[in-house]
């Protein structure tokens, strides 16, 4: 953001005994409903892999094709399309119930197999069955959906365009860890597009938003970290995971969004992030910080998260 100086990234600190052991250096941005920066830690213009993390922008393809209309599917269903999901019964069951609805085998699924052994239980499985479902209430063929010059990939770049204002034709892209591209984008533009699920006005952004708040299990799952938080806050913070340390999330209350990326990629140093910005923004102040235990379950060692 022009004018706004460039702060440090924020520090995940490993502390053993009392002194440092290793750090991790994590790229942060807190931003309101029109998408400006709060608070900018780090070079937040860089470009990263935003991965399962943006599932909620993904969904709005699902949302504005018609397709829960047409196969009379539920808020349920629109919430499992923003999964990152464990693959607990109640996950299975809905996008094995799902496929039987479009008349889909678990085969159609591009996803690929995850424990135990199958593609239901992959924890893209619910982002995929709305792939699958906007393919039918689009007329595009459900064959090759998850490549790049199938149609439903040109609609997501275009939903991508919209919301993040970056012409995703021209973008470098990856493959995602279910087959689907993943794009090399600025997180000030993943902030710009998640913020505008902070805005109220009756139309499908709330709409995702909503279902997500009604059945937060089947966004993440009944025994995911994530969950906990949300259950905790009564809803107040939301959090959504992706690969590689990228996260983003909602403070309600707040009317506040954050992304962050952290740069080697530590799932240890997410969750201490995590915890870090739901107890300064969040108002929660009971969830401990992961501690550093050696073979004897001893605790050796904490985790502290510097953010100035």
């Amino acid at each position: 953001m022009a004018g706004q100086q460039l702060k440090p990234p924020a520090l995940v600190q490993v502390l053993r005994g009392k002194e440092i052991e290793s750090e991790h250096q994590i790229i942060f941005c807190l931003f309101d409903e029109s998408g400006k920066s709060v608070l900018r830690l780090g070079p937040t213009g860089r470009r990263v892999f935003p991965r399962s993390a943006i599932k909620w922008l993904q969904a709005l393809a699902l949302a504005r094709s018609g397709g829960l209309q047409k196969f009379s599917l539920t808020e349920k269903h629109l919430a499992f399309a923003c999964a990152s999901h464990r693959g607990e019964k109640i996950h299975i069951d809905l996008v094995s119930e799902w496929l039987r609805d479009l008349n889909l085998q678990e085969r159609d699924l591009a996803c690929g197999n995850e424990e135990p052994g199958n593609r239901l239980a992959h924890n893209c499985s619910g982002k995929h069955s709305g792939f699958l479902t906007t393919c039918l209430a689009e007329g595009f063929p459900t064959a090759g959906y998850h490549l790049w010059d199938h149609p439903l990939q040109e609609k997501l770049r275009n939903i991508f365009r919209e919301t993040m204002d970056t012409d995703f034709d021209k973008r470098s892209f990856g493959v995602d860890g279910c087959g689907i591209p993943t794009y090399y984008t600025p997180m000030e533009s993943i902030a710009r597009g998640m913020s505008l699920f902070l805005k109220n006005p009756e139309n499908e952004f709330k709409q995702i938003r909503d279902a997500c708040q009604k059945f937060p299990e089947y966004v993440s799952g009944l025994s995911d970290w994530t969950y906990q938080i949300f259950k905790a806050t009564e809803g107040r913070v939301f959090i959504k995971s992706g690969a590689e340390g990228f996260y983003s999330g909602f403070l309600w209350h707040q009317g506040l969004g954050f992304c962050f990326k952290i740069l080697d990629g530590s799932a240890r140093a997410a969750e201490a992030m995590t915890i870090q910005i739901v107890e300064k923004w969040g108002g929660l102040t009971s969830l401990p910080m992961p501690v550093i235990k050696n073979s004897r379950d001893e605790v050796v060692g904490e985790m502290n998260v510097v953010l100035d």
